[in-house]
Parts: structure tokens; sequence; C-alpha cells
């Protein structure tokens, strides 16, 4: 039971953190748009508006990455039985995975519209991804999955 609480809590944490590095994202895309368009963007309305996504795109953003965490993780686990991989890049790869599949579900389930600004381009949705790979180192320090 202990666990598997630890489980659900690293499962938590992991959202966390690709949240974390996923929400500046979106914000650096907007300011780096308001600046294409000669919008005056100073450090107070960066840092303003980076603290206003966390708070307000974090929030959804967590409990999307969460859902699709606790999908992919436990798959994750089931087929390292299977395949011998190092672990960390495996969960790593699976926590990667999980952002995309967010990612690309958000955009057709949602009248095919990028609701998160940053995904709006290739690198956004790279860096996205690369943020769930990051999540998914953290989750293996954090957890350390059995390697069997």
């Amino acid at each position: 039971m202990i666990r598997f609480l630890h489980y659900l809590l690293a499962i938590l944490l992991t959202a966390l953190v690709i949240t974390i590095l996923a929400v500046p994202i979106t914000t650096f895309s907007n300011m780096v748009w308001l600046s294409s368009i000669e919008m005056p963007v100073s450090l107070s309305i960066i840092l303003n508006t980076l603290v206003s996504d966390w708070l307000g795109l974090g929030i959804p953003l967590l409990v999307i990455f969460f859902i699709g965490l606790n999908i992919a993780m436990p798959v994750a686990f089931i087929t390292k039985r299977f395949i011998k991989f190092d672990h960390k890049i495996w969960f790593s790869i699976a926590s990667s995975v999980a952002v995309a599949v967010a990612l690309v579900l958000m955009v057709e389930l949602l009248f095919k519209t990028h609701v998160i600004g940053g995904t709006r381009s290739t690198l956004g949705q790279v860096l996205h991804v690369a943020a769930g790979y990051l999540g998914g180192i953290f989750f293996c320090r954090f957890f350390k999955p059995k390697t069997d």
C-alpha cells in the first residue's frame, strides 16, 4: 500500500514537473508573438504573464498530464518486463509519449484548435515532449522503479 501511494505521489510530482517546464513555453511563445507585432514586452509583463499562466493554464495541464501518466507508466512497467532497455530512458520515453498523446488529443477533441499557445509551432511541440522526457527522468529518480 505504501509503495502504491509512493507511486501516485511520484506520478503527481512528475506531472507537476512537466507542467512547470511546459507552461513557460506558452508564455514565451506568446511574448515572441507580441514582440513580432511590435507590442511592448517588458520584464514585468513577462513575469506577470508567467505567473498568470502557471495559475490559469498550469492546473488543467497538471490534471491532463496526471491522467496521461497514469496510463503511460503502468504500460511502461508492463512492457519493461519484455523489452530490455535502460529503465530511465524507458520511463522517460513513456512520459514523453504521454505528453505527446495529450497534446494531440487536446487538438483533436477540442474542435481541431491548439488551445495551448506553445504547441502551435513544431518547436513548441518538441519542447513540450522534451519536458515530458525530463519528467520521466524525475519519475525514475523519485520512484526508483524496480528493474526486473
